[in-house]
């Protein structure tokens, strides 16, 4: 919301997972982020997909060597994927993480 409040256009792509599409959130300014501003958003549902991993994002991200990532999330899937980004050739310092703590 925040880029789109200041129109700060940037190179982004949101890697955004849920168990179902009714656990998507804020897709209303994820869309509105996509017409304006460029940025990309991918939803994946684990239920009917599977679980973001290194060979999703090679295929969906073409440039993935040369990006940064930020992973936010319960501490389980941060690690998970985490180890899939390093499997895949990322270096330490092109991923960041945060952690919401109390989830499963």
């Amino acid at each position: 919301q925040f880029l789109l409040d200041s129109n700060q256009k940037r190179d982004v792509i949101l890697l955004y997972s849920g168990k179902t599409t009714a656990d998507f959130v804020y897709k209303d300014v994820f869309e509105k982020a996509e017409t304006q501003l460029g940025i990309k958003t991918i939803y994946v549902s684990t239920d009917t997909m599977g679980y973001i991993d290194g060979k999703m994002v090679s295929a969906e991200v073409l440039d993935f060597k040369d990006r940064i990532f930020y992973i936010s999330g319960p501490h389980s899937m941060v690690d998970v994927f985490k180890k899939s980004l390093s499997e895949i050739g990322l270096k330490r310092s092109q991923i960041k993480t945060d952690y919401f703590p109390g989830y499963a």
